[in-house]
Formats: C-alpha cells, sequence, structure tokens
C-alpha cells in the first residue's frame, strides 16, 4: 500500500476576485485534477486532510465525485473545521476520521450576493426554489451516508449548528 497525502485547506472554490486579494487558501477542482494526474501509479490510498469551512456548493459536489470516483482508497481527516459544502467532501472517505478538537459545521445552503446584482422577483423565486432543492439534496445525502434521519439532520442545519467531532461521529 502506497499512501499519498493530499490537503484541502481554506474556501472551495475557483480562484474568483474576492479569492485575488485575499491571503486565503483555496482548493478547486482542478486542483484535485492535478494532484491525481500527478500520483505515481502504485499510489493505491490518498489521506485527504481537509481544514476548511467551505465554499461554492456546486465546486464541492464535484471533488466529492471526483475523490469516489478516483479509483483509490479514500481517507478523510478533519482538522480545524469541517464546515459547509467540505463536510460533503469529508464524507468522500469510506474511513473517515476527526481530530478530537475538529469542529464539524452543518447549515442550509445560501446565496451571497456580490456587489448589485438586480434581480426581478420571478429571478429571486427561481432561486429560492434552487436553494431549497440543494437543501433537500444536502438532508438526503447526509441520512444516506450516515444512516441518521432526515427528521434529525434538518434542525441541526436549519438553526446551522457547530458539531464537536465526537458529536460529528455519533451522527
Amino acid at each position: 500500500m502506497k499512501i499519498a497525502k493530499l490537503n484541502i485547506e481554506g474556501y472551495i472554490g475557483g480562484a474568483d476576485i474576492m479569492s485575488m486579494f485575499s491571503v486565503e487558501e483555496t482548493f478547486n477542482l482542478s486542483k484535485l485534477k492535478k494532484f491525481l494526474d500527478s500520483l505515481e501509479s502504485d499510489v493505491t490510498d490518498i489521506h485527504v486532510y481537509i481544514n476548511s469551512g467551505g465554499g461554492s456548493v456546486t465546486e464541492g459536489w464535484a471533488i466529492y465525485d471526483k475523490l469516489k470516483a478516483s479509483g483509490k482508497t479514500v481517507t478523510t481527516i478533519g482538522e480545524g473545521i469541517v464546515g459547509s459544502i467540505a463536510t460533503v467532501i469529508y464524507m468522500a472517505g469510506s474511513v473517515r476520521k476527526l481530530h478530537e478538537n475538529s469542529k464539524f459545521f452543518i447549515h442550509n445552503p445560501y446565496w451571497a450576493p456580490y456587489g448589485g446584482e438586480a434581480m426581478e422577483g420571478d429571478d429571486l423565486i427561481a432561486l429560492g426554489e434552487d436553494l431549497k432543492n440543494e437543501q433537500t439534496k444536502i438532508l438526503d445525502f447526509y441520512s444516506k451516508i450516515t444512516g441518521t434521519e432526515v427528521s434529525s439532520i434538518e434542525p441541526l442545519m436549519n438553526k446551522a449548528t457547530d458539531l464537536t467531532s465526537t458529536q460529528a461521529v455519533e451522527m
């Protein structure tokens, strides 16, 4: 068995105008593809160390899918914070670990406008429907992966909850 180590830190998503002026790390699908392409052929396992408060939902799902399809045994290790869409990436591990003092943060998806994007009522209604659909997708995903009922997870997401590593593992 040969193990490769991958660090996912900071914002999940592509480089945007905000991240260009930030010292915060970013991680995206492009970086994951480059990492996977650089692996030696005898690598069988990937240990993914995550310290991220989240970011782009679309990018997070793409990273999750790519890790699952990598053909490698993936172990995810939460360090610091595993929050928002980073929790979905964390679930890509067939083995999942959290350090004792790590925080696991879940919440409903939201949209944060950048600048003065003008929207009409129908646009806002469509956006709300998209957010509700994504919320349902994430709830169903958490339930399927953890075996926990949606009715137990939904109130935690509704109030944006920090789970301790012990609480997250028990769930």
